[in-house]
């Protein structure tokens, strides 16, 4: 700017981040505050891997007013340099031909739109870099598979997207009853393959090994992996790649079995906490309701404990601590960085707060091994952060 630039053109491949679009305005209007210069920005567009680019070019004038701003994906935006007037260019492949929009792509003020944005763009491309047109994913009536499913079908069409419910004898009528509701209210196809069978062969083969050893978490590793083994291979057989529904309060504590519920070629909603899981559920039923139309998830899933079903009367909180704190800490420890210290200085128990910080640590073996995840925070498990697999556990020292 001190050689007379007459307008700035900031070239990026910046990744999406819930929010982010804030602050690329902000430092855009730093810069037209320090030089009396229009700023035009220039953003990637698509996915690669665990990244996503949304886009959202913009041009802002002088007086940093927002002069044309693409919406999400969109890839080109016209300036006229003497009028600084600004218009989005739309691009229809089908017709191989481009028209000019006027009015502007303001960002909103949910970010659950965002988040769910990211994640249908996430899904699409790597569908279409990695070959692939379907997918197919286990159903196990739970909320995190059920919002995957709706996702991916919004990502790819419901008729690229199959659904396998594998019940076992733990299996309540319940969550078989959910998982046909969700398919039915979204069109989706669902196949049942029931684990029974295949599991009582593993417990006849390892009974004499395993005589007289408690039921644990032996046997609840082994359904999981049997559900592992019949998804992947649906997968071969059928060229469609594998979608994991795990998510970041899981991937962070271990509360996933590796080779089991972690197979997978791509984990869309790993970089959600569970609670942001049940917001961004709530918010596509929300938007259903508004527009006239059925809700995709049924509510007897939000409602309902969250259990893996690994065990009679099994719920999640009989190993972690309620999600809403078990969140809040492991938002301040990974996205924010805090120390253990720091954490319950805030106000956390300083038991919960250790028991979360020492299964985050232990379980860094399982996230080195894991699905890529689209990244939708600031610090994403593996982009954004990985650490030593053999490691002592300082944070809890």
């Amino acid at each position: 700017m001190d050689e007379g630039a007459d307008i700035i053109v900031v070239t990026s491949a910046s990744p999406f981040v819930a929010g982010k679009i804030r602050t690329r305005l902000n430092l855009a209007e730093k810069a037209v505050r320090a030089g009396s210069i229009p700023v035009l920005y220039c953003n990637a567009v698509g996915a690669n891997d665990s990244l996503v680019f949304d886009g959202r070019s913009f041009a802002m004038g002088e007086d940093a007013s927002i002069r044309g701003i693409c919406g999400w994906a969109e890839e080109a935006l016209s300036y006229d340099s003497v009028s600084g007037k600004a218009k989005r260019v739309l691009f229809d492949p089908l017709l191989q031909k481009a028209e000019f929009a006027q009015e502007n792509q303001l960002p909103g003020s949910d970010s659950f739109e965002e988040i769910r944005r990211a994640i249908v763009v996430g899904i699409q491309d790597y569908l279409k870099k990695s070959g692939f047109s379907k997918v197919v994913l286990g159903l196990s009536g739970g909320i995190d598979s059920a919002l995957v499913a709706v996702l991916a079908a919004q990502a790819i069409g419901r008729q690229n997207v199959t659904c396998i419910a594998m019940p076992s004898r733990f299996s309540s009528e319940a969550s078989l009853d959910d998982a046909v509701e969700l398919c039915r209210r979204n069109k989706l196809r669902l196949e049942r393959i029931p684990i029974e069978a295949p599991f009582t062969s593993y417990l006849d083969a390892l009974s004499v090994p395993f005589a007289g050893k408690p039921y644990d978490t032996t046997e609840e590793n082994l359904q999981a992996r049997i559900r592992g083994t019949l998804l992947m291979a649906w997968s071969n057989k059928f060229n469609a790649l594998l979608l994991t529904a795990g998510n970041k309060s899981e991937l962070a504590t271990g509360y996933c079995t590796l080779y089991g519920d972690m197979n997978g070629s791509l984990a869309p909603i790993a970089d959600l906490y569970k609670t942001q899981v049940y917001g961004l559920t709530g918010y596509l039923n929300r938007m259903a309701a508004e527009n006239g139309q059925t809700e995709p998830i049924p509510e007897s899933i939000i409602a309902k404990a969250p259990s893996a079903e690994l065990r009679y009367n099994q719920k999640d909180q009989d190993t972690l601590p309620e999600y809403k704190v078990l969140d809040q800490i492991l938002q301040l420890y990974i996205e924010e960085n805090l120390s253990m210290e720091e954490i319950v200085n805030l106000g956390f128990d300083r038991a919960i707060v250790r028991k979360t910080l020492e299964m985050t640590g232990k379980a860094e073996y399982k996230r080195r091994q894991a699905a890529p995840a689209i990244k939708l925070s600031k610090r994403a498990f593996g982009v954004g952060r990985r650490l030593p697999l053999a490691r002592a556990l300082h944070e809890i020292e």
